[in-house]
């Protein structure tokens, strides 16, 4: 692990100041506030009112991990589009899935870097593969 990972780590626990957490880390307080200003740059963390660092939401695990059919579901409907671009309608015929499932489907793999929606007009808008081939958890 690098210091973003102990840093990220240590923040998920609890929030901390600068001091706790280079005691925690047993590294120098000048070395880990460099760090987490970076970090806030990348909106990775946040400065409380109280001078605590805390962890974004965002960089925080939520739930429970994702079933195997969720994940299925998702490989499928990704290596339809990489066979070519398809509109949600046409995901939907061939999955023969509502399109309430496919749609959500798409959102986790768009959120993943994997998909995007594509120009066009409305319902003839395409869905595509970014080339970025990372799996969901």
């Amino acid at each position: 692990m690098n210091i973003d990972d102990d840093l990220l780590t240590e923040l998920g626990k609890a929030k901390r100041t600068t001091e706790q957490l280079a005691e925690l880390l047993d590294v120098p307080p000048d070395l880990v506030r460099g760090v987490l200003f970076r970090l806030r740059e990348e909106r990775r963390v946040y400065l409380t009112a109280g001078w605590h660092w805390v962890v974004s939401s965002s960089d925080v695990p939520r739930g429970r991990p994702r079933p195997n059919r969720t994940l299925e579901l998702d490989e499928r409907v990704y290596e339809l589009l990489r066979s070519s671009p398809r509109t949600s309608t046409e995901l939907c015929s061939l999955t023969g899935l509502d399109a309430s499932r496919v749609y959500t489907s798409l959102t986790r793999l768009r959120r993943s870097g994997r998909v995007f929606l594509g120009g066009g007009r409305n319902p003839n808008r395409t869905w595509h593969t970014t080339g970025v081939d990372t799996h969901l958890e």
